[in-house]
C-alpha cells in the first residue's frame, strides 16, 4: 500500500469514527427511555462496522488485493495431492483493528490510549495491515479472530501465526520461498 493509500484510509476510518461517536451522543441526549436508548446504540453499530470493512475493501483493492479474497493454488508444491489452495487472510483480525479505532477497550491494549488523530491511525494500519496467504487446515490451527496471550499494539502483527504454522510475512509456502 503506498502511503498516500493509508493517509487517505486514516482519514475515512476517522471521520467515519467521529460521525458514529457523534450519533451515539445524540441519542443518549435525545432519547430518554432507556430500553429504546440502548437498543438504538446496538442498531447502530452493525452500521459503523459495515463502512469500516467497506474502507478496508477499498484499501485492499488499491493495494492490488483481490476482494473478495479468492484462494489460490501453490503450484510450487512438487507433491500433487497435497497442494492445498491458499486463502488470503489478515495477519491482525480486521475486527480488532476496527476495535481498535473505535476505541474499544481488549486486554493487549495495556494502557495505550486508542489512535485519535488521522496520523495515529495511519500508523496503526502501516504496522498491522498485513495480508497472508494459508490453507484452510493451517488456519485452523491459528486463534480465530484474536491474537495470542501477551501481544500488544505495535507488537509482532505475525504472532497469531509465528510457532503455529510456516507462514511468512509474504504469505508464501516453504515451497515458494525456495523458488
Amino acid at each position: 500500500m503506498s502511503e498516500v493509500e493509508i493517509q487517505v484510509a486514516a482519514k475515512m476510518y476517522a471521520l467515519v469514527r467521529d460521525q458514529h461517536l457523534q450519533l451515539k451522543e445524540c441519542i443518549r441526549d435525545s432519547v430518554e427511555d432507556g430500553v429504546q436508548r440502548k437498543r438504538m446504540l446496538q442498531e447502530s453499530e452493525p452500521d459503523v462496522r459495515a463502512r469500516f470493512r467497506r474502507i478496508a475493501t477499498r484499501l485492499m483493492q488499491k493495494a492490488g488485493v483481490e476482494i473478495p479474497h479468492r484462494p489460490e493454488v501453490c503450484y510450487s508444491n512438487p507433491d500433487p495431492v497435497s497442494r492445498e489452495r491458499r486463502e488470503r487472510e489478515h495477519a491482525v483480525p480486521l475486527a480488532m483493528i476496527h476495535d481498535r479505532i473505535l476505541g474499544l477497550r481488549a486486554p493487549w491494549d495495556g494502557d495505550v490510549p486508542p489512535p485519535q488523530s488521522t496520523d495515529e491511525i495511519a500508523d496503526l494500519l502501516r504496522h498491522h495491515i498485513r495480508v497472508i496467504g494459508v490453507t484452510k487446515n493451517q488456519h485452523a490451527r491459528v486463534l480465530p479472530a484474536k491474537m495470542p496471550d501477551g501481544w500488544q499494539w505495535f507488537g509482532d502483527p505475525m504472532a497469531r501465526y509465528r510457532g503455529r504454522l510456516d507462514v511468512s510475512e509474504d504469505g508464501k509456502c516453504e515451497h515458494c520461498r525456495q523458488k
